[in-house]
């Protein structure tokens, strides 16, 4: 199918909503064809937040089965502690009970989950900011309850924290990016990692210093993946200032070097996340640049990157992740902002995404996570709002087959329109019509809703059932069109 995207009037004809035209040139002639509007990608829709309380100022918002009752929890990193929101498996979430990480750092910045100590429950650990030079570890007491506090030496001001296996020896270890500390902070910005003993304390931390670079680069965030498909995890840091993204390369036993760093079109950077965006199979990355765009950097198949590709995201982005929240197979991306949104860019395949849909998520966003918090087989999203609460957003996408209720006309010639009207048919990809051959030929069609799609009898059809293709199946009409001589 070819097609381009055009202005859209359901009082036009197709024909004469779009401008755009194609050629075809033969035997000395020239034929045009009004082109449609691209097919609508699946349509991604949320429940009004729901909210609930945490406690003061929380900053980031982590995911898990914390309580070991198969339904995901959350722990929220907050001013002097961490609150633990038990999920009811609905959808809601009990009351925020809070533990104390450390008291004298002015709050906790980010916080993460793993199983440090080998009992098959979560803990959690905690970057603790600006003020510290410290990561918190909490352990979990089996039950969704945690004990206190043991704090291990970090970099100056961890500001974020990643878990992962660094070395290969079979438990998580912890990495921060580390802001470098109050009040210089451009001459001591670096990466730490804190290797696991097994169980659950960490050896002194291993800093990679960012003071070697060219210009002053201040880390933010951390993400963590295997971006050089050696079977090791690698690193990469979202910068504040200076190059927006760095990318540390681990040697192989958990000891990492840096490798490349490269800016996007702000040059500076607060979130990123990694994936495979474009289905190749290796790694990517999503950068939020705070002033309105995230950046996609594919992965060339080595480990380094290609040149970023701004997308609009809104403005006062905080956080990225990365999740199939439209369930067509396809990681999509989400952004949190201090505009009192999320912003969802649905993955239309091969990382070309569609333009950034906005979500109302309560008073300034500061983080964003997703589950499925209502057991319902898709991923819901969470938010960590700065004004003592968290909000829960439920995906109510439909992921259903489509189906064709009716046509109309029922009859017409090739190159006329035709009205199909079912349901779950924002999400097509295709419309078919039979041929002479008893082949199948594809259609120009425009989606004008969930619940309508125009389409243009093409050359070469004959009278029979009218299908569509959707990424979550097929549809053929309840009756056959007959194409008019």
């Amino acid at each position: 199918m070819s097609a381009l995207t055009c202005s859209s009037n359901r009082q036009m004809s197709l024909a004469s909503r779009c401008r755009w035209r194609r050629w075809w040139m033969g035997l000395g002639l020239a034929a045009t064809m009004a082109l449609l509007p691209l097919p609508a990608r699946a349509q991604v829709s949320f429940e009004t937040p729901r909210f609930f309380a945490a406690g003061e100022r929380p900053y980031s918002v982590a995911v898990g089965d914390l309580d070991g009752d198969g339904d995901l929890d959350l722990a929220v990193a907050d001013e002097y502690s961490v609150s633990v929101l038990l999920g009811n498996g609905d959808g809601s979430f009990g009351s925020a009970v809070a533990f104390p990480v450390e008291p004298n750092s002015g709050g906790p910045r980010t916080v993460a989950a793993g199983d440090f100590d080998g009992d098959g429950d979560l803990d959690l650990v905690t970057s603790n900011g600006l003020f510290s030079a410290d990561v918190s570890v909490v352990k979990n007491n089996g039950d969704g309850t945690f004990a206190a506090p043991i704090l291990f030496a970090a970099g100056r001001g961890p500001f974020a924290v990643v878990v992962g296996d660094f070395d290969g020896d079979g438990d998580l270890d912890v990495a921060t990016a580390d802001s470098g500390g109050y009040p210089f902070p451009y001459y001591f910005s670096s990466v730490s990692v804190l290797d696991n003993n097994g169980n659950g304390t960490f050896a002194a931390a291993d800093t990679i210093s960012l003071s070697a670079l060219p210009v002053f680069t201040v880390a933010y965030d951390i993400a963590a993946g295997d971006f050089d498909g050696d079977g090791d995890l690698d690193l990469v840091t979202a910068n504040g200032s200076g190059y927006a993204v760095t990318v540390l390369k681990n040697n192989g036993n958990g000891r990492f070097r840096l490798q490349e760093s490269f800016g996007t079109a702000d040059s500076s950077s607060a979130s990123v996340a990694t994936g495979d965006l474009d289905g190749d199979g290796d790694l990517d990355l999503a950068v939020l640049a705070y002033y309105g765009e995230v950046a996609v950097a594919l992965n060339t198949g080595d480990g380094s990157f290609g040149a970023p590709l701004g997308l609009p995201a809104g403005t006062g982005l905080q956080d990225v992740v990365l999740g199939d929240i439209d369930g067509d197979g396809q990681l999509d991306i989400v952004a949190a902002s201090t505009s009192n949104t999320v912003s969802v860019l649905l993955n239309e395949g091969n990382a070309l995404f569609a333009p950034a849909s906005f979500f109302p998520a309560g008073n300034f966003p500061q983080s964003v996570a997703t589950g499925d918090f209502d057991g319902d087989g898709d991923l819901d999203l969470t938010t960590a709002n700065f004004y003592k609460s968290v909000a829960v957003l439920l995906n109510t996408t439909s992921n259903a087959a489509p189906t064709i209720a009716a046509i109309s006309p029922r009859f017409g010639a090739v190159d006329s329109e035709v009205t199909l009207t079912g349901t779950g048919l924002g999400a097509a990809t295709a419309v078919k019509f039979r041929s002479e051959q008893s082949r199948l030929v594809d259609a120009e069609f425009a989606v004008v809703s969930d619940s309508e799609i125009r389409a243009v009898v093409p050359a070469g059809a004959a009278t029979g059932l009218i299908g569509i293709t959707s990424p979550t199946g097929k549809a053929a009409s309840p009756t056959r069109f007959r194409v008019l001589p």
